[in-house]
């Protein structure tokens, strides 16, 4: 996997949360929903195979990215699962 729970929580939360709460389904479905339809698949491969030699595309693009939209579905989920939420 090209980021690690902990790189997600640094990047996208300030408030503590642990590793426990974000659920490896939600991970899987951000990248492949938003990173690998916008990122050429020869060049996605060769990211994930070679992660030193897209370094820059990694760490500046594509995992705070990842961050974001996770943080995104995990914010939903949470809302979801609410006793306070109510759908009208």
């Amino acid at each position: 996997m090209l980021i690690s729970k902990s790189e997600i929580i640094s990047l996208a939360y300030i408030s503590s949360i642990t590793e426990a709460e974000l659920k490896d389904e939600i991970i899987s479905t951000v990248i492949s929903k938003y990173i690998v339809p916008i990122v050429p698949p020869d060049i996605y491969q060769q990211a994930t195979e070679d992660p030193e030699a897209y370094a820059v595309l990694i760490e500046t693009h594509i995992k705070p990215c990842i961050a974001f939209y996770v943080k995104y579905f995990h914010i939903n989920q949470l809302l979801m699962e609410s006793r306070s939420y109510l759908p009208s």
